[in-house]
């Protein structure tokens, strides 16, 4: 559980990161598509850290 956690860690700066650098970019579909993304990730921590 411990690696599949570090593991959303991962997952979620990359997506973090990619939503920065898009904004910059100003990608607005890409950034909605992203903030999807970090939302199901934010689930899926909230399932993992019970």
């Amino acid at each position: 559980l411990q690696s599949q956690y570090t593991n959303l860690q991962d997952q979620y700066s990359r997506v973090q990161l990619r939503v920065k650098h898009l904004e910059r970019n100003s990608d607005t579909q890409y950034v909605q598509d992203s903030q999807q993304e970090i939302n199901r990730l934010h689930q899926n921590f909230a399932y993992a850290a019970d």
